[in-house]
């Protein structure tokens, strides 16, 4: 179901049960909206969470029509826009109780004592900073945009240092769970090297701490609908195979990453929202890599 309040765009998914859930806001990409990576908003809704997906408007999908995207990434370089993201999902969190006035169906429904954030790209960026990362402004001033209304964060490849405003001290205070998502062929701007949207589990103090590595998985290919998505090739040689076995290993490993990736959160939601104990031990397991015969890692600390 779709609304809006003030500026705001989302996307939501209603929950039958009677009961309060937790909530996940999922912060979208450069030039994407709030249809970008719905099929997790979907699947973590399902198993018991409000998720909400905003339009960050001004960075969406429509700019990106109307300019193009070397353009609309341009404007993420400039630091009077840095603030905007963080303070959509904070305007969101204030605006909760009216949501539930607005829309009937989520009346009782919403717990705001145990909000989570979740983004991709840029969408990670704004999930970092609300957890507490800092950034540098000109002038030397050391800025944060922490809300102390979040408690949990999924940032699905992050960013790392020299890009706006982070810095090797940027990740120090951030002391909540936190789990980041990458793959080994994913690039940042630049010429950045995939290692470089490891740096915030990197610098990131330890305790609770996840990262989630996909070997051969590309910037686009945890939204299996975003352009430009790649999937990893695994252990066969897909340029042996005729046409219609290279696009079933296609779907197979497409498949594969949109699993790892709902498994993998899931547990994670359920350990620091819910507080379940089998879902954190799962995180600590080897289960995962097991299943993706070793394409799919979790490092912890």
């Amino acid at each position: 179901m779709s609304s809006v309040i003030g500026k705001c765009q989302y996307e939501f998914t209603i929950l039958k049960k009677k009961a309060s859930f937790p909530v996940i806001i999922f912060s979208h990409g450069v030039g994407g909206s709030k249809e970008s990576f719905s099929y997790l908003g979907r699947f973590w809704s399902s198993y018991g969470y409000v998720c909400i997906h905003p339009t960050h408007l001004g960075s969406d999908l429509s700019v990106l029509q109307r300019v193009g995207l070397q353009a609309l990434l341009e404007t993420t370089n400039d630091p009077e826009v840095w603030s905007e993201r963080p303070q959509d999902i904070s305007f969101i969190i204030d605006s909760l109780e009216k949501l539930e006035q607005q829309v009937p169906q989520l009346n009782g429904k919403i717990n705001p004592s145990f909000i989570g954030v979740s983004g991709h790209s840029y969408g990670a960026y704004t999930t970092l900073l609300l957890s507490g990362a800092v950034i540098a402004m000109p002038g030397d001033e050391t800025v944060s945009f922490r809300d102390e209304r979040t408690c949990v964060f999924l940032a699905i490849s992050p960013p790392g240092t020299g890009r706006q405003g982070l810095h090797l001290d940027s990740w120090d205070r951030i002391i909540d769970p936190v789990m980041t998502v990458s793959g080994t062929e994913d690039m940042g701007l630049e010429g950045k090297p995939a290692s470089w949207r490891r740096e915030a589990f990197k610098f990131m103090p330890p305790r609770d701490k996840y990262h989630v590595l996909v070997k051969g998985a590309n910037h686009f290919s945890f939204d299996p609908d975003a352009r430009g998505a790649r999937t990893p090739s695994g252990r066969i040689n897909k340029d042996n195979l005729p046409p219609r076995a290279r696009d079933l290993l296609e779907l197979e490993n497409k498949n594969l990453i949109k699993i790892s990736l709902q498994s993998a959160s899931m547990a994670f939601w359920d350990a620091y929202l819910k507080f379940q104990k089998p879902a954190k031990e799962y995180l600590r397991s080897e289960a995962l890599q097991a299943y993706s015969g070793g394409d799919v890692a979790i490092f912890l600390k």
